[in-house]
């Protein structure tokens, strides 16, 4: 055990660790009592109603911190203005393209890197089941990355069936990061 934090008896349904914040070396991580840096277990939002809500998280817009996928909605939580839960900045609203949530009331069908740029996309469907939507970003990046897919723990997660969580791969993909190993591609003949 490297660090832990718990608090009374309470079922905690959900938790995230992504870099959301980069004046913070490493991934944050966060559920429901405050968003603390993981390499530090410094608090780095205290106020609680202030931390995003711990549900997806995607790599969307060309920077190397994480954004958000809540309720059909792809946000960017600010640490230096943060906001509520209910207010972060909306990059997209999949729901004003026609896209449904298929699994709970507020999870896609499927985020992952399926485009090849290394940055994640996320898969609806309409209303009626018979259309598949896929979000993309349309946000330009300097950022050269291979495509996140041949990475073995990254390949494995995207197969997850049931309580979706957020991917990752086997290296740090965040603000300041090392290049990472080239991953060995082949094609087939």
């Amino acid at each position: 055990m490297i660090w832990q934090h718990y608090g009374g008896p309470a079922d905690v349904g959900h938790g995230m660790a992504a870099d959301i914040d980069s004046r913070y070396p490493g991934m944050e991580v966060w559920s429901f009592s405050g968003l603390y840096n993981a390499r530090t277990n410094a608090l780095t939002e205290p106020d609680t109603a202030k931390r995003p809500w711990p549900q997806l998280g995607l790599w969307w817009d060309g920077d190397l911190t994480a954004e958000l996928l809540n309720d059909g909605k792809i946000e960017k939580w600010g640490p230096l203005h943060p906001t509520s839960t209910g207010s972060v900045p909306r990059l997209v609203s999949t729901w004003n393209y026609g896209a449904v949530d298929a699994s709970q009331g507020i999870n896609p069908l499927f985020v992952g890197d399926i485009v090849g740029d290394w940055r994640e996309e996320a898969m609806y469907t309409d209303s009626a089941y018979d259309e598949l939507i896929i979000f993309t970003t349309n946000q330009p990046t300097t950022t050269r990355l291979y495509t996140l897919a041949p990475n073995p723990a990254y390949r494995n997660a995207m197969t997850f069936k049931g309580y979706m969580q957020s991917h990752q791969v086997d290296y740090f993909l965040g603000s300041g990061m090392s290049t990472p190993p080239r991953p060995h591609i082949t094609y087939a003949p």
